[in-house]
Parts: C-alpha cells; structure tokens; sequence
C-alpha cells in the first residue's frame, strides 16, 4: 500500500516520506502488566517426606528469594522455549500489534509481583487492553503460569529442603492484573492506608 501510493501520488517532500513511513510502520510501544503472586511453601520431615499441606508466605517473603524465582522462570522458559506473544489468540487489533510479552518478576515497595512486559505496534486501545489484560490472565492460570506453579522452586534457609511453589494466579477477588499507571495508583492507595492505620 505504502509502495503503490508513492508510485501513483509520488512524494512531495522528504516529511511527508517520514510521516507515511511512521504511519505505515507505528513505533514500538512497551507497557508492563503486574499481577500478585502466591507462594506455598512445603517442608519435609526428618524421613524425607513432603508436607503435603505446606502454608501460604506472603510478597515480601518472595521478594527475599527473587533471583531463585526469576531463574527457575528462566529456566522454564528455556526448557519450553515460550514465545508467549505467539500463543495470543482472540481479538483481531491485538493480534495485529502485539510483537512481544514476556514473563518476570519485579520489586516494589519491599514486595514481589509478576511483571509481564508487553511490546506493541503502536498504542492498543481500552478494548483492546481489556483484551490483552484477560489474555495474560488466562495464561497466568492455565498457560505458562499453571506450568511454572508446578515447578519447585528451592531456596536458602529452606528447614530441611523446604521448597515452594509460586503461582501468578488466584482465584481470590483481590487478584488482578494491571498496566502500569493502574499499578502504581494501587500502590500509591495502599501506602495510603496503611499510613492511616
């Protein structure tokens, strides 16, 4: 298309060129997406048998052990060869803008949460967030995400090789997923709160 109008309309200056290469090739446009996680821990006893049970450890208990976390993702990663902007399936608009997302983990406020950095051709729209945001949560809870949650995961000052598991889902109502300026004015309320308290 971009070819054909120079052929036929020709070109008049060199900005007009630089504006119809910008529009025919939008620039690349990075968002991150941030998610809660949930950490179980499971111990062994003096025999050597799992605690099948194991308890709930919260974000900052996580943050403590983020560089085993973020390895054992690479290594999952590697293992399956995930290219995850590959598996986007559903609405047209972002299956045209999307080049990549990627999976990882990142530090706030003394605290570990899931962080999915998105590339995109160009800006998506709200409806077109929606869907790329429904999307990582599904892959959180039934795509990478439900195969990385299976993956022990073991850790210093683990009581007799104590591991844990570490989901980006929940199925609890407080579970989200949001873009960055969402993210930053949850934890801006939160700080907020708890100042109150």
């Amino acid at each position: 298309e971009f070819e054909n109008t120079v052929k036929v309309e020709g070109l008049a200056s060199y900005e007009q060129l630089n504006r119809m290469l910008t529009e025919a090739y939008p620039q690349s446009v990075t968002t991150k997406y941030y998610c809660p996680l949930t950490v179980r821990i499971h111990g062994t006893d003096s025999w050597g048998d799992v605690d099948e049970e194991g308890y709930e450890e919260d974000a900052e208990f996580a943050a403590r052990h983020e560089d085993v976390i973020r390895q054992r993702m690479i290594d999952y990663n590697d293992i399956d060869e995930n290219n995850m902007a590959e598996y986007f399936y559903g609405n047209n608009g972002v299956s045209e803008k999307l080049r990549s997302a990627e999976w990882d983990f990142e530090r706030r406020n003394g605290e570990l949460y899931g962080c999915i950095t998105v590339q995109t051709a160009g800006p998506l729209t709200e409806d077109e967030e929606q869907y790329l945001k429904e999307w990582i949560t599904g892959q959180n809870s039934d795509g990478l995400g439900e195969g990385f949650e299976q993956r022990e995961i073991y850790f210093e000052g683990g009581h007799r090789g104590a591991f844990m598991y570490v989901s980006l889902w929940s199925p609890d109502d407080d579970h989200f997923v949001d873009n960055q300026d969402e993210f930053e004015d949850r934890l801006m309320s939160q700080g907020m709160s708890m100042g109150g308290m």
